[in-house]
């Protein structure tokens, strides 16, 4: 059960917009949401007074005001708790993360569009590559709506673990969502889906889907999720992936990877 939500923020709209999302979870779950903000410090020799005292004080209304804003949205035992640190945004949001002992992770993403770069050049990127807990990233300008269908991407890999897939288990069973299955063939020699998975949503409606075609793998899976109409896409972070592939890129590549709902991203 996600018993614990972590919502790192800078308290923008694109931020406030993804703080729905991780609020409706915490509903369906009864569970308690971290609240938490990071301050990077620059500091010079030679400053009277700092700008630590500063940010720190902005922080703490701007805090302060988040949560009393939406306070009054939580049901069903779902609770509120505040944390601001100091360091570089992605290494903290992973330490908290840690420490706290988080289910799950929900973050916005800046954009100057709905459909602008989810992972490249941002603090979602960061996370998404180095956390051992699993993350919802919310694209920008994306309004939260009910979990009714949810892509789940996969490849010819086995998956490793039953637990994997935890999260995205629990959450279609909270929203009574069906899942389908998407895998792109890679020709003769693809071994298609892990039989496994078929145990493993046991209980939970679902479908499988494959496709053979020369497109790339972000625009099948896009086209995808459009003509389905579903509501969130899943997949699995794995060692040598195309999705991991897509998270190590630099912030110059021009290949990047678009959404239009958000993605939940399970690591292996």
């Amino acid at each position: 059960m996600m018993k614990k939500i972590l919502f790192p923020t800078d308290f923008s709209e694109n931020a406030n917009r993804a703080f729905r999302f991780a609020i409706e979870l915490a509903n369906l779950f009864g569970s308690q949401i971290l609240v938490f903000h990071s301050i990077k410090i620059i500091r010079k020799t030679g400053v009277m007074v700092t700008m630590q005292d500063v940010l720190v004080k902005d922080a703490e209304k701007d805090m302060d005001k988040i949560l009393q804003e939406n306070e009054k949205y939580l049901k069903n035992g779902a609770s509120l708790t505040a944390r601001i640190a100091e360091g570089d945004t992605g290494a903290s949001i992973i330490s908290a993360a840690k420490d706290w002992e988080a289910d799950l992770i929900v973050m916005g993403t800046q954009g100057a569009s709905g459909l602008k770069e989810i992972f490249l050049g941002s603090n979602a990127n960061e996370v998404i590559k180095t956390s051992s807990v699993p993350v919802l990233v919310v694209p920008a300008e994306i309004a939260f709506q009910p979990v009714e269908k949810i892509v789940l991407s996969l490849d010819a890999r086995e998956i490793g673990s039953e637990a994997i897939l935890n999260v995205l288990r629990e959450m279609a069973k909270a929203f009574g969502a069906k899942i389908m299955i998407y895998h792109l063939e890679a020709g003769e020699e693809d071994l298609g889906i892990d039989p496994a998975i078929s145990s493993y949503l046991k209980g939970i409606e679902h479908s499988y889907h494959y496709e053979l075609t020369s497109y790339a793998l972000n625009e099948t899976i896009n086209e995808f999720v459009r003509d389905y109409e579903a509501d969130m896409l899943c997949m699995i972070r794995r060692k040598r992936s195309f999705i991991e592939q897509l998270f190590h890129r630099s912030t110059t590549s021009k290949e990047v990877f678009h959404s239009a709902v958000p993605i939940l991203i399970l690591p292996e």
